[in-house]
């Protein structure tokens, strides 16, 4: 795969739907890659590459001819239909989706194959639970994620300090009212929980909740360390559950020995995220923050705890990105206070220009079934219409019967509604001192006088285009940078098609390298000659994350302005 796989499974771009276009009603034809881009009105350049591209996933066959080699379409490969779908749906290329879907993999899904699928039906931040996995089987996902797809971004996800089941073989299962015995150190007749000291954190009458808050016990006894208590209803629980348990202090907000070596594991194995559970402040983050220093890998903290709400902006502030983990929040706070805590959070993650992820029971019912409910559909629009940067899929894709028909369904949820996302204004609060604060309203206001077709957002490590997407403009932002893991990060970015240019971006703003960028872009198809496009970048940054440049074209003028300048 080349630079511009990135979006390779995201975006038809126009000369791929020309060439596709082409080759799919004329099916019978054998063409050239030099009567193709004739015919065609694309450079040779771009049409090699894109049919190279396409020639990498058996979208269209090759061979030879004479001196020359030539192409036809190849309809018994599924991604071909699926291409020629998206085509023939005449779906405007602004409306694919912006909001970003982060899928978990797991047994469902741990193949090369279907994690290059769930690529294909909208993955763009492929996920790993560490709490499941062993050192090795992280390593082979790590492995086959990298295989399915180089450039897309890894999640590792971090226990954190909880309480949990300690590990057994298979279910246990229970009716209301029946008598469980939990227990600290492994009694026959007892589950485990592998917290030392757990029955002196618990008391008669105390309640708690496992799965999400999907099951729930009330203590009736403590006799020693044996913890009995009455199942509140029918469930069943595995190894590995987490225990909530509202308002248990657990001491301090320290990482536990498992977490550190983790977060080493990651940062050895250049994962791009990780996510911390289950963070109590933003002191915490700091302490984390340090152990990755001098690192890329950037850390999502996960929100999911009364003491996380109690200082939320402050945590949002020093992390890179932030988790709403729904599930573990509701048990803890009450399942009627989150609606109105995830459209809190979300505001202040996009006041900051932080990305946020919603998690947890998405579309759960789709781990069982192909089809969602009604509330699940609304839920997933709700999130999107509130401005969230990306959804989470959990079981749905790791342990779920219907993985890729749950990523595509949350693929169409997400394109349908987006169009209804409201532009964000951030004026009234905006910092005058700010060059990017005030360089993101002016953008916005702009995009509001006049149709701007693309944003070019020159960037060496991709705050300008973070710190824009905020505003969820109508328009595409392309970041276009030279470093491969910003490149990556930035799929998680709303509304950021990522794009690795060939050039070095060195923060001059020098005219030769914006007109480099600018013919690359057009190269690979994502701008047009007739379109209206805006340049936003950093120009003489001095070592501190600034947007001061913003410039107005329309492509056509672009180049004949250089055209007219060689010719002199």
């Amino acid at each position: 795969m080349n630079d511009h796989s990135f979006w390779r499974f995201k975006i038809l771009t126009n000369n791929s739907k020309k060439i596709l276009s082409y080759l799919v009603n004329n099916p019978k034809s054998n063409i050239s890659i030099n009567q193709l881009s004739r015919l065609l009105d694309i450079s040779v350049g771009s049409t090699h590459q894109i049919l190279k591209e396409f020639e990498t996933e058996d979208i269209v066959l090759s061979e030879p001819a004479g001196n020359s080699i030539i192409y036809h379409i190849n309809f018994n490969n599924t991604m071909t239909r699926k291409l020629v779908d998206e085509l023939r749906s005449n779906e405007p290329q602004e409306n694919v989706k912006k909001t970003k879907i982060v899928c978990t993999i797991g047994p469902s899904t741990d193949s090369v194959a279907m994690i290059r699928k769930l690529i294909e039906n909208g993955a763009d931040v492929i996920r790993i639970n560490s709490s499941h996995c062993t050192e090795q089987s992280m390593l082979e996902l790590i492995s086959n994620i990298r295989k399915a797809n180089e450039f897309v971004p890894i999640l590792i996800d971090i226990p954190g300090v909880k309480v949990r089941l300690d590990k057994f073989n298979g279910e246990f299962f229970f009716k209301k009212g029946d008598i469980l015995n939990f227990c600290s150190n492994k009694k026959e007749g007892c589950i485990p929980v592998d917290h030392d000291g757990f029955h002196n954190k618990m008391s008669k009458g105390a309640h708690f909740s496992m799965d999400d808050g999907t099951v729930g016990f009330a203590v009736e006894k403590i006799e020693g360390d044996i913890i009995s208590c009455i199942a509140l209803n029918d469930g069943a629980i595995k190894g590995r559950k987490g225990i909530n348990v509202p308002g248990l202090n657990l001491g301090g907000c320290h990482l536990t020995p498992v977490d550190k070596k983790l977060i080493t594991f990651a940062i050895k194995n250049k994962v791009n995220f990780i996510g911390i559970s289950f963070i109590k402040s933003a002191q915490q983050v700091e302490k984390i923050n340090e152990l990755m220093k001098g690192t890329d890998v950037k850390l999502i903290s996960k929100i999911e705890t009364q003491e996380a709400i109690d200082e939320y902006p402050q945590i949002i502030e020093k992390s890179y990105a932030i988790m709403i983990d729904r599930g573990d929040l509701g048990a803890e706070v009450g399942l009627e206070r989150i609606p109105r805590l995830q459209k809190k959070i979300i505001n202040e993650c996009n006041y900051q220009g932080k990305p946020i992820i919603i998690a947890t029971q998405m579309l759960d019912s789709m781990r069982i079934s192909p089809y969602p409910t009604k509330s699940e559909i609304t839920d997933v629009a709700n999130a999107v219409l509130d401005g969230a940067s990306a959804l989470m899929l959990s079981a749905e894709t790791a342990v779920g019967k219907y993985p890729l028909e749950t990523a595509s369904t949350m693929r169409k949820i997400i394109s349908d509604i987006e169009g209804e996302v409201k532009y964000r204004t951030f004026e009234d609060n905006i910092s005058r001192d700010d060059f990017t604060d005030v360089m993101g309203a002016a953008v916005a206001k702009i995009t509001n006088l006049i149709k701007i077709d693309k944003i070019v957002c020159i960037t060496s490590g991709g705050y300008s285009a973070r710190m824009l997407a905020r505003h969820k403009l109508p328009t595409w932002i392309i970041a276009a940078t030279d470093n491969p893991r910003v490149a990556s990060i930035m799929n998680l970015v709303w509304g950021v098609m990522p794009f690795l240019v060939n050039i070095k971006i060195d923060n001059s703003g020098s005219v030769e390298q914006k007109r480099k960028i600018v013919m690359e872009c057009l190269d690979n198809g994502l701008i047009e000659k007739e379109d209206t496009i805006l340049i936003l970048g950093a120009v003489f940054p001095n070592n501190r994350k600034i947007t001061n440049m913003i410039e107005l074209h329309k492509v056509r003028e672009f180049i004949g302005y250089f055209k007219e300048a060689e010719k002199k």
